[in-house]
């Protein structure tokens, strides 16, 4: 058996070769590549430190990466076009989703190995070969280490106007093989079956969605077996929807909103433990005489047992620089004594560049008074702000709705370098950081010298928005082109442009000059917006789903055509 040293010693040589036989080319040929970024930077929410170098043309997409986690360890990826399609090499991320998955389309694993995949919006091939590997992604570092060996074969196709067929097969030390069917209707009405094994484990699902002017209904039923899971791999550790899960908004006004919904999951750990969940929630929403009024009621059943969550609360604008509103919180578990706080909120428009905010917040007969803010300029992004974040699975004891606060610093500094700070929640409740730096060097974007927008005045007239993914959550580095402007969002995903003058410009999500690691396809995005004075702007919503590398350059859906 070979000594361990001389095995990283080896790959150590392996991706030392890699680097002398892709990355120096491509320097010495820097016109090839449009864009070149290179990106640093440390965190103890992901618990690594490291960076990597990008290169990306017309025809090709290559990242490196170096970085410790735990140990010292590498990533790279190698994108080409070829024959109709595009061949990826190295670090994969590989999207496993069904279309009965209509509570939780972020389905994935982690592979490294060689992929290819062609298609069009009727019909789509994508055949992977190599090994699942371990790792994560942050905004400055993508590693992974490999697993267990895997060939992956995924294949769709539009049966008629109605129908679609999906197959998702991966063949390792434990098979999968889940085949579907989807029916549309002409409205925005879809079932779909899904059937097969995972990880040897039997599985089946069937789903139910439709938007209409009242009424959104989700249904699903999905009976999975005891250790089930989509691809034998340690990481990352995602659940299953499991047994019944719906959820309904009844929306007989604008104003008006009521929303209930079950869902029920099932977690495999990397020990083969299978840990269940229940959340039950029903909620209301109201807009009336200018207050905004909310409410939630959270039932959850996890190993900790039961426990139940109530918040609500309002908001109103007392005039047209200052909102006021109170939110109350409680939680209580079975043979606990009851945990509550109630918040109350004032935030203050300064100035387009300014807004402060004050919290005063009583809880266990203690009260507190908190202070934060945002800070807004061409060159430099200062918020300290609050968010209101629920954790089923709290133990008993510890609030389940907990108001914390989020720090953010963002500097644009010349010739397309970004240096940002910011701080989230992990799971377990934790403060954590990461900080990291980016420069980004354009050769050409869209025919036209490009970077980012540097402006010399502070202009008030602006066009934001926000970029999610299909879950809602921030999608930070999207790259959104407004009329000749090119604009990333931050870490929550927010994106904002000045201009010198108002009125309509054309929207364009970027796909090829995304900073974030991975690939991605547009779900929704506006068309146009308005610039306008920002005491008056819309923030408009652009959905994005993360795909398989080569997907990215399919057709981009109608979005209008719903889900």
């Amino acid at each position: 058996m070979r000594h361990p040293s001389r095995i990283n010693r080896k790959a150590a040589r392996s991706f030392f070769l890699l680097l002398c036989g892709v990355l120096l080319p491509g320097l010495a040929h820097p016109a090839g590549a449009q864009v070149i970024q290179a990106t640093g930077g440390t965190s103890n929410l992901f618990e690594a430190t490291g960076g990597s170098l990008e290169f990306r043309g017309p025809n090709f997409t290559d990242r490196f990466d170096l970085g410790y986690n735990g140990k010292l360890r590498s990533g790279f990826s190698m994108a080409r076009k070829f024959q109709g399609g595009i061949v990826d090499l190295g670090d994969q991320i590989i999207t496993f989703d069904l279309p009965t998955d209509i509570f939780d389309q972020s389905h994935y694993f982690l592979g490294r190995g060689a992929g290819y995949s062609r298609g069009n919006a009727d019909k789509k091939l994508y055949f992977f070969a190599g090994e699942t590997a371990n790792g994560f992604m942050a905004p400055f570092l993508n590693v992974a280490a490999i697993d267990t060996p895997t060939v992956a074969l995924f294949y769709e196709t539009k049966l008629s106007t109605r129908w679609k067929f999906y197959s998702r097969n991966a063949f390792s030390s434990r098979q999968t093989s889940i085949q579907s069917m989807q029916w549309s209707s002409k409205n925005d009405t879809h079932m779909a079956l899904s059937t097969g094994v995972g990880n040897n484990q039997p599985y089946g699902s069937f789903s139910f969605d439709h938007i209409g002017k009242l009424l959104v209904l989700d249904v699903s039923y999905a009976a999975v077996g005891k250790d089930f899971r989509r691809v034998l791999v340690q990481t990352p550790q995602v659940s299953e929807p499991d047994r019944e899960n719906l959820r309904a908004e009844f929306r007989p006004w604008d104003h008006l909103h009521l929303i209930a919904s079950r869902n029920n999951y099932a977690s495999v750990d990397p020990k083969e433990t299978t840990e269940r969940a229940a959340v039950n929630s029903f909620g209301a929403w109201a807009d009336l005489a200018g207050f905004q009024m909310y409410g939630t009621l959270n039932q959850s059943t996890t190993s900790f047992g039961r426990a139940t969550s109530t918040m609500f609360g309002g908001r109103k604008d007392i005039s047209s620089r200052v909102n006021a509103g109170v939110d109350y919180m409680a939680t209580s578990f079975r043979g606990q004594p009851l945990a509550r706080s109630v918040v109350g909120t004032v935030r203050e428009l300064i100035s387009p560049r300014l807004t402060l905010t004050q919290l005063v917040t009583h809880s266990s007969g203690q009260t507190t008074i908190s202070y934060g803010g945002t800070f807004v300029s061409n060159h430099v992004t200062i918020s300290a702000d609050y968010e209101t974040l629920y954790f089923p699975f709290a133990a008993p004891g510890v609030p389940q709705f907990r108001q914390v606060m989020v720090l953010g610093l963002h500097f644009q500094l010349p010739f397309g370098m970004q240096l940002n700070y910011g701080t989230d929640v992990s799971t377990d409740g934790q403060m954590r950081y990461t900080a990291y730096g980016t420069s980004i060097g354009y050769h050409t974007i869209k025919g036209t010298p490009g970077g980012p927008q540097l402006a010399g005045s502070f202009y008030s007239n602006v066009a934001r928005g926000r970029v999610v993914d299909a879950s809602g959550q921030p999608v930070a580095g999207a790259a959104i082109l407004i009329g000749k402007t090119l604009a990333f969002s931050d870490s929550k995903g927010i994106f904002l442009v000045r201009m010198k003058s108002s009125g309509e410009l054309p929207l364009e999500v970027s796909l090829d000059d995304f900073t974030a690691p991975g690939a991605f396809a547009v779900v929704s995005a506006p068309p146009k917006v308005l610039v306008t004075r920002e005491d008056s702007a819309q923030e408009y919503e652009v959905i994005v789903k993360r795909v398989p590398p080569q997907s990215a350059s399919q057709p981009k859906p109608d979005p209008n055509s719903g889900h």
